[in-house]
């Protein structure tokens, strides 16, 4: 941990909480407004995948800006890119309110997608800086749930407010603009970041064996996962005859489940260490696939998003905190801006790779093909040297 930091206060927990789980979670609720996007956009040719792209545009866009927030962040000081990026995500986000064009809305998310990434990179950077041990894994599992319960508000609210007008789902982004400022104010930049500066300039992140494998399945956990979120109005619609409500408040229940796991990860990595929660992970992750693709009633469906919300949060959890770990406090902006690309590059190579396919071969196909990805994603973690519950590294 570093030294000289100032006390973590109540405020900035709150915005180190919320910041980052409300930029990856206020899209959640574009999520149920696909289908009246379709039925608004229906004459422009190929409508289908751009309104797929208004959702998993920002990934390519935090992709393509992750490192290089990364860099900021270890370059000029978390907090000045925490609070740039919570001003842009929370301003472009809102625009798809007053947007008339699809074109423009687009032009929108990509702007998102930078904010995204400052926002994500720079607080993860600030727990790994302000927390250890425990402590942090508790902190990243509270971030993880969280998470988990802006997904369900923000599903929800998403749901009703898409069959009132579609646009109005856009306001979900509005939250963040309240953070600035109090980010502006209450945040800190820990002092030996500062007194060191020098030396996170000239910091190298070495990757080894153990880094490439997080970052590696981070990418091929999100690829897998984002099939649900990108599929389940249109799965849900013509499986079962389900409104724009239903999808969201069935997307709300897996978020519950992420949000309850999240409370709890303190207490798991308490007991196993991080690669074994991953296996876990992995191989749940399969199994709730598996049964969003045989998925013919409710009962499966509900019971497929429940698990795959387990797996989203523990993920989300543990390998930010097992990064961090990984880790020296120089070069964690560099590290976080990996990981978060990472994260994004799935989702968005997800979209673009099944959603023609899905076309082709029909949804539970898909469903099929990446439940079996997931499973040989989490036992990949038994090709790495196995290892008990370690202390973080701090050299």
């Amino acid at each position: 941990m570093l030294q000289g930091l100032p006390k973590v206060n109540v405020i900035t927990k709150i915005i180190l909480l919320f910041g980052a789980s409300l930029a990856l979670m206020c899209g959640a609720a574009l999520t149920p407004s696909t289908t009246r996007m379709m039925e608004a956009f229906e004459t422009v040719p190929n409508a289908a995948l751009w309104i797929s792209l208004i959702l998993t545009l920002p990934a390519l866009f935090v992709v393509l800006s992750g490192p290089v927030s990364g860099f900021l962040t270890d370059r000029f000081g978390r907090k000045k890119v925490l609070v740039s990026a919570l001003f842009l995500c929370g301003l472009s986000g809102s625009a798809g309110f007053l947007l008339p064009s699809l074109w423009m809305i687009l032009v929108s998310r990509a702007l998102v997608g930078l904010g995204i990434a400052g926002v994500t990179t720079a607080t993860n950077a600030l727990i790994s800086d302000l927390f250890e041990g425990p402590s942090r894994e508790r902190f990243m599992g509270f971030q993880s749930a969280i998470t988990g319960f802006n997904g369900v508000v923000f599903l929800i609210l998403g749901g009703i407010l898409s069959d009132i007008n579609w646009h109005l789902a856009f306001l979900a982004y509005l939250p963040l603009l309240v953070l600035f400022p109090l980010a502006w104010i209450f945040i800190r930049e820990p002092l030996s970041i500062k007194q060191h500066g020098d030396e996170i300039i000239e910091a190298k992140l070495q990757l080894d064996r153990k880094k490439v494998f997080i970052f590696a399945v981070t990418f091929l956990s999100q690829f897998a996962f984002v099939t649900v979120p990108i599929f389940i109005g249109y799965y849900l619609i013509g499986l079962l005859g389900a409104n724009s409500t239903m999808v969201g408040i069935v997307g709300a229940i897996s978020n519950a489940a992420a949000f309850l796991i999240g409370l709890i990860y303190g207490r798991i990595r308490q007991r196993m260490s991080f690669q074994n929660i991953f296996l876990i992970s992995g191989l749940l992750m399969g199994l709730g696939l598996l049964a969003m693709g045989l998925a013919k009633s409710w009962f499966l469906i509900i019971l497929a998003e429940v698990i795959l919300g387990v797996c989203v949060g523990l993920n989300l959890s543990n390998l930010p905190t097992w990064l961090a770990s990984e880790v020296s406090p120089f070069v964690r902006g560099r590290a976080n801006g990996i990981y978060v690309s990472m994260l994004y590059f799935g989702q968005f190579a997800g979209s673009i790779l099944f959603t023609p396919l899905s076309q082709i071969t029909g949804y539970p196909t898909v469903y099929f093909i990446v439940s079996g990805l997931s499973v040989l994603t989490g036992l990949g973690v038994m090709f790495l040297p196995r290892e008990a519950r370690m202390p973080d590294r701090t050299d």
